[in-house]
């Protein structure tokens, strides 16, 4: 690799990184300022990973994250939200591939974040071709994840990209294709860099399979602060010279403020029904419809009998709600009386597994 006495001056700077094939873990303490006077309009992106899928709050990640650049003026970009956090943006989108991302990535990417968080891949490595639907070779996972890579440096080219070595799996059926997929990304995004692109690997691999959750795909709660913390150390390691002013306004969020308060579960009505299974209940409307509204079609899926039960406890309540909006009346309340039978533990809204059957087939 060849770089200008330019280059090579800006290598003093925490880039000695560029030189390596990929950024690792360097435990700067929280609260550092990234660059003096910058604003940091951050888009955190990939699958149910970035999601913040089964963490306890719904922010996953994001929420460690943004408190360790608690000394920085941080923006979150993105189109979807979830979580309690008060700026609770990303683009990611849980059971979906690199393709469905870059498919879905461009009203993000409008918003000219200047700092990328991209995790991605996971699903594509899956071995239930419904889940990877472009097929799990990691050979053409990274080709796609480069094909994404670029897309985000023709619609951002003053952002830099950090691109995760995706975490691990404790999937014996999904490890071999995960790892090669890891080894194959340094080399990706070192195509880009150069090309004087701003295109960083980072290596989230590192962080073991200690941190996840019995599926094998999702991290704990303390997985996700790790993963939080992993990302604001990157972010700090990244050269002051590629870090500039994000290009035009900050994402307008005046039309979410309405809607936001319905959707976003925690400090509503429904966070006490719904507690730590908000999303695994959110999803039971969507089977119940596909099948019918049939409760094998719920055991199907497989979820326990009390979770039968408190999917359709769910919808009720859900119906009553929309009537009472609808209607004004302040004084026409959903029932709570099965509240309890809501608050079903997550152990018991996951999928049943029959004893010695693997966890092939989750997806991220």
């Amino acid at each position: 690799m060849r770089f200008s006495i330019a280059s090579i001056t800006a290598l003093i700077t925490p880039l000695a990184l560029a030189a390596a094939d990929v950024l690792e873990y360097n435990a700067t303490p929280a609260g550092q300022v990234i660059k003096d006077g910058v604003k940091l309009r951050i888009l955190p992106v990939g699958d149910s990973i970035t999601v913040g899928y089964l963490s306890s709050d719904g922010n996953g990640y994001r929420l460690k994250l943004d408190e360790g650049l608690s000394a920085n003026d941080v923006v979150f970009a993105g189109t979807v939200y979830s979580g309690n956090m008060t700026d609770g943006y990303y683009a990611a989108w849980s059971g979906k591939t690199i393709q469905y991302i870059a498919d879905n990535v461009g009203p993000s990417l409008v918003q000219r974040p200047n700092i990328i968080l991209l995790h991605a891949g996971t699903n594509d490595m899956n071995p239930n071709p419904a889940i990877s639907t472009e097929g799990n070779d990691p050979a053409a996972a990274a080709k796609r994840l480069g094909s994404l890579i670029d897309q985000m440096i023709t619609a951002c080219p003053d952002a830099t990209i950090l691109v995760a070595q995706i975490i691990n799996t404790c999937n014996a059926v999904q490890e071999l294709a995960t790892v090669a997929y890891q080894k194959l990304i340094p080399g990706i995004v070192e195509q880009r860099r150069n090309a004087s692109h701003h295109v960083l690997a980072v290596d989230f691999a590192a962080l073991g399979t200690g941190i996840l959750r019995d599926d094998c795909i999702h991290p704990s709660d303390e997985g996700y602060r790790t993963m939080g913390d992993y990302w604001y150390d990157f972010i700090a390691q990244i050269p002051k010279d590629w870090i500039s002013q994000p290009v035009g306004d900050d994402p307008d969020r005046s039309k979410d403020e309405a809607g936001r308060a319905s959707k976003n579960v925690s400090g509503s009505s429904a966070a006490s029904v719904l507690s730590g299974s908000w999303i695994m209940l959110l999803m039971i409307p969507l089977i119940l419809t596909m099948s019918n509204r049939k409760d094998h079609g719920l055991k199907e899926h497989g979820l326990s009998d009390d979770a039968v039960e408190a999917g359709h406890d769910f919808i009720h309540d859900a119906e009553v709600e929309e009537e009472r909006r609808h209607s004004g009346d302040p004084n026409t309340m959903p029932s709570m009386a099965s509240q309890q039978k809501k608050n079903v533990n997550l152990e018991g809204m996951q999928p049943i597994h029959p004893i010695g059957q693997d966890n092939a087939g989750q997806k991220a």
